[in-house]
């Protein structure tokens, strides 16, 4: 019986992704840092910030804490970027001068394993 088949298997190879952070598991804070010039920096759940107006040029230092499960973790990271051209992939970057005019300022929280974007966080400054 040369040359015949006998039997033929399928055989499935899979590689597991590695899992994935639940982003449910993740929160982040905020701190605006010395020099930020917004009134109401006191209060870091708000959506929209003020420039204060005696404060020429308005700038900010916004410092990001993502934490997965309560703690600060290596596991996450930042992504930071202005609608006028600023791009920092630093939770705690330099400070930053805003323009005139209203802008918008765009906090991303990434799992660093993967890049996968975990959670967006939109501000306004005007």
């Amino acid at each position: 019986m040369r040359g015949t088949l006998l039997q033929a298997s399928s055989i499935t190879i899979k590689n597991p992704e590695k899992d994935r952070i639940d982003p449910t598991r993740v929160v982040t804070e905020l701190i605006w840092q010395q020099p930020t010039y917004f009134l109401e920096k006191d209060d870091t759940s708000r959506e929209s910030y003020t420039c204060d107006p005696l404060k020429n040029p308005c700038r900010f230092n916004l410092q990001v804490i993502p934490k997965l499960d309560g703690a600060e973790s290596s596991q996450l990271s930042c992504h930071i970027t202005t609608d006028f051209g600023t791009e920092e992939n630093d939770c705690n970057p330099s400070t930053i001068d805003v323009p005139q005019g209203n802008h918008v300022i765009t906090i991303e929280i990434l799992e660093v394993a993967t890049g996968a974007l975990i959670s967006t966080r939109t501000l306004e400054v005007i």
